[in-house]
Formats: structure tokens, sequence, C-alpha cells
């Protein structure tokens, strides 16, 4: 890096993603702090704005399965065909700062890749946790040292198995959107979609988790578990202590949500209220949790 080198490599290195997943910036994060890196930005602003415009090009390219390589990522054709889509989500202004920002990094990474699309892998869909690993769960997020980590971890795991929250939505949570009504504990989530617009649902808690997330909301700071503006930055920071650390059972927000989705199929609902419990607006995600189904259990057949 040119200048105040500490603090740009602090920057680079301590960067969490906004509005990409964290299972996709896994798979891109190696070739944006590439990117960043041989860009050699002069102040930790320009990195930072560097780090999160790259992410944006790269969790696109990945999301329609371009060949994950520098010259295909900064090759102009790439580049005109994100900003295109970006444009019809944000802001021209917004959309012209980001593609600005990106040309100027081709000229230093170097495009020359072709950007034929890569065959679409099989999904393979999150398993759900059983029953004693969820207890298990709890059992470790309690004996974490941080009273902040403690009440966290529950509201991850409370929201993830009680309510269907995806990790986006658990990190956007208040404590405000946690009410009771008839003896019912409701939560609101909200998700970005890809029009660039937020969308609200109501979720009334399973009745195993209600009273918890209710009384987690009422010793909760300004988010459930932090977040805010940030995003996935809380949830990736929870999910990856428990790989850091001895945990026996990795948590992944993933996985939280697909036990919910087994839990409510096993239970009698109408297909819309299925559709509507479960945030969604296809069957799809149900037939991908099929094989946990089968056994009327939630763990596979």
């Amino acid at each position: 890096m040119a200048q105040h080198g500490s603090d740009l490599d602090a920057v680079v290195a301590e960067f969490i993603p906004e509005l990409v997943s964290i299972e996709r910036f896994g798979r891109v994060e190696s070739l944006v702090r590439d990117a960043v890196a041989r860009c050699a930005p002069d102040t930790p602003a320009r990195a930072r704005d560097l780090l999160r415009y790259a992410t944006y090009l790269a969790g696109w390219c990945d999301s329609e399965y371009l060949p994950l390589r520098l010259d295909v990522l900064f090759h102009p054709k790439t580049i005109e065909e994100f900003v295109g889509q970006l444009d019809k989500v944000v802001p021209s202004r917004s959309a012209a700062t980001v593609a600005a920002t990106l040309r100027s990094m081709a000229k230093v990474v170097g495009p020359g890749g072709t950007a034929e699309r890569r065959p679409h892998p099989a999904r393979e869909p999150k398993p759900p946790y059983p029953p004693n690993e969820v207890d298990e769960l709890f059992d470790l997020a309690e004996r974490s040292r941080s009273a902040k980590r403690r009440h966290d971890l529950a509201a991850l795991l409370v929201l993830g198995l009680g309510a269907g929250a995806s990790g986006q939505e658990a990190a956007r949570a208040v404590p405000a959107d946690v009410s009771e009504r008839d003896n019912t504990i409701s939560v609101v989530l909200r998700r970005l979609q890809t029009d660039g617009c937020w969308r609200e649902r109501s979720v009334d808690v399973l009745p195993d988790y209600g009273a918890r997330l209710l009384s987690l909301a009422g010793s909760a700071d300004t988010y459930l578990l932090g977040g805010g503006q940030s995003r996935h930055s809380r949830v990736y920071d929870l999910c990856d202590h428990s790989r850091a650390g001895t945990w026996p059972v990795l948590l992944d927000a993933a996985r939280l949500r697909a036990t919910y989705l087994c839990t409510i199929a096993l239970e009698p609902n109408t297909a819309l209220d299925l559709l509507e419990r479960a945030g969604v607006v296809s069957f799809e995600v149900f037939d991908d949790l099929r094989p946990y189904l089968r056994a009327g259990t939630g763990r596979p057949a």
C-alpha cells in the first residue's frame, strides 16, 4: 500500500461485506482483497470504497456463474453488464460512482479473460439441526464469556429457529419489531430484494421460542444482535466465532432457517399459510429439504 500501510492493511483485513451473503463472500473474498491490494489505495477511506465496490462486482459475477478470476471480473464487458444491472436498482449518480471506480481498478488489475458462464452446479441444501444439536447450540451460547456475545448468540438462534430469519433479516431486527398479542409473539423481519427495495414481513414465532425472544428484546440495545448498516457483520462474527473456537456444532444461519422450515412443514398448514410463514413465493425451498422431511422428523430419511 502507498501510505498509512498498517492502517490500510487493517482496513483490508477487517473488511466485512454488505449486501453480499457470507457464503458468497467466502467464494470471492480472496479475489476482492487481491484486486484492492494491487490498486494500492492511499487512504483507508479509498480502500473501503474499493473493497465495497469490488465485492458488489464479484458477488454479482458469482451469481451470474462467471469464472471467478480477476481478468474476467475486471473485463470491460463484465463491468458494463454489471453497471447496467446496477443502474436499474440504485440512483444513477451512485451507479456512475461505482462504474468509475471499477473502471479505474480495471486499468490496474488488467482485463483480458473471457466471460463465458460457468455451468450451474447442483444445489446442496443446508441440513437442519437435529434436536440434540439445537440443545447443544443453546448450551454453547450460554457458556460464552462475553455477556453481549451470549445475548447475540441467543438472539440469532431464536430468530433463526423460531421465525426462520435469514442472516440478513436477523441482523436488521430491532427490539420494537418484537410484539405480543393474544399470547402470540411475533417479529417483523426485513429483507433486501434484488430490486433494491426492502421487503417487510411479520412472523409468528414458534411457541418454544416466543417467550425467550420477548425477553431478549427487552434487554437488547439498538438491534437485537447488532448489525445495523453493516447488516451481515454481526452474524458473520457470531458464526465465525463458532468455527474459531472449540464448538463441536458449528453455527450456520442457513441451517437455523432450514430447521425452522422443516418444523413448519411438518405442522398442519394450508399451502398459502406455509408459503407465508416461510417468506417465499414457491415451494422450491421445501423441495430442497425433502430428504429431511420424508422421515417426518426433520432428519434425513
